[in-house]
Order: structure tokens, then C-alpha cells, then sequence
């Protein structure tokens, strides 16, 4: 009986310890999408100054090629008027077309309206990726909207390159659960219930029976 106990008792410290490289290394990698994120979305928050605007013309133009040139994750960035017209775009791979009218996109109504749009994860030509949007601004007084293509190959990359002992392994799902990187891209994990609670909010240490 002692035996057992002591057996026991060392199967859970071992569990606690795993459980507890598996968080510092979700927490590592949650930290980096975050990074991307805050890297991305802050190159799109563009405060005009009031000068700009009554000694330059134009200078909105410029602002696609420089966004593409600061960050290797945007593919395509388009300046927007408040009509829903395309003032111009700057695509990575140098891709020309008809500028469009985007009315009724919502990450146009939203950034219009003055909010930060993030769109879901698809496929693109270059991979997953999604579209992020935002106001740029005169003070408070939203004039222009910015609508950008961004490539998260290397989120998934860093995911994929990352291993817990010889078996262990990172997985990511959209808010659909839709998984995004692996062996089974695209399925959907919805169903599983890990999957599920995850996606609700809620943080599993593997610790319990349902995690």
C-alpha cells in the first residue's frame, strides 16, 4: 500500500511538472502572437497631424509601400476615403488592379466608425493570413481608413517549430476552431471539448480529468 501511495504521489508531481512547461511554453508563444499583433496593428494606428493636412497633398499615398517595407507580414494595404473608395494600393508582390469600392466590408463600416477590425483567419495566396483594419485620424475626427492583407506564416512556423520532449507539440485553432497549423490543416476541432472550454475562455493545466 505504501508502495502505491509513493508511486502515486510521483506520477502527480511528475503530471505538475509537464503541466507545467506545457503553460510556460503556451504562455512564451502567446506572448510572441501578441507581439505580432501589436506590431501589426500599431503600424496601422496613424495619428495625421492638422499641418500635414493644410500644407500637403497627397501624402496619404505613400503610406501602403512604407507599411509593406516596415513589416514582412503585410502582403496588401489600401488606403480608404470615408465613401467607401480605394485612394490607393500597395500589394508585396507588386499585383495592380481596378481600385474598388469596399461600402460593405465590415472591416471598412468598422474602421469608418472608428474601431479596430480584425478579420478571420483564410487562405490567401501566400497562406493563412487575415485582414486588419483601422481609423487614421486627425485628433479625434476619423479621415481615411487603412485595410490590410497581413501573412501569419511565421506564427504558425514558430507553433510548428516549437516541441515539448520527444512527442509534445503546439496546436492552433481560429474562433471556430478551425485548426491552423499541422498535419491537419483545416479540419475542424470544434467538437472536442478541450477545444471548446478553450475557446470559451477557459485555461486547462492538464491536470484535472476533463483536461
Amino acid at each position: 500500500m505504501l508502495g502505491i501511495v509513493v508511486l502515486l504521489i510521483i506520477d502527480r508531481s511528475h503530471r505538475a511538472d509537464v503541466s507545467k512547461l506545457e503553460l510556460q511554453l503556451i504562455e512564451e508563444k502567446e506572448a510572441e502572437i501578441q507581439e505580432f499583433f501589436t506590431e501589426t496593428l500599431g503600424l496601422l494606428r496613424i495619428q495625421v497631424d492638422p499641418e500635414l493636412l493644410e500644407f500637403s497633398s497627397g501624402w496619404e499615398r505613400d503610406i501602403p509601400r512604407r507599411i509593406i517595407q516596415e513589416h514582412a507580414a503585410f502582403d496588401e494595404v489600401s488606403i480608404i476615403d470615408l465613401q467607401g473608395k480605394e485612394v490607393i494600393r500597395a500589394s508585396r508582390a507588386g499585383e495592380e488592379r481596378d481600385l474598388l469600392y469596399v461600402t460593405e466590408l465590415p472591416a471598412f463600416k468598422m474602421a469608418a466608425e472608428g474601431e479596430i477590425f480584425i478579420g478571420e483567419v483564410h487562405r490567401s495566396f501566400v497562406g493563412p493570413s487575415l485582414t486588419l483594419a483601422a481609423p487614421i485620424r486627425v485628433e479625434d475626427r476619423v479621415i481615411l481608413v487603412v485595410i490590410a492583407e497581413v501573412n501569419i506564416r511565421d506564427v504558425l512556423r514558430s507553433l510548428d517549430a516549437s516541441r515539448l520532449g520527444t512527442a509534445g507539440y503546439l496546436l492552433a485553432v481560429d474562433q471556430n476552431g478551425t485548426l491552423l497549423n499541422g498535419k491537419k490543416t483545416g479540419i475542424s476541432l470544434n467538437a472536442v471539448d478541450r477545444v471548446r472550454r478553450s475557446l470559451a475562455g477557459q485555461r486547462l493545466n492538464g491536470l484535472e480529468p476533463r483536461d
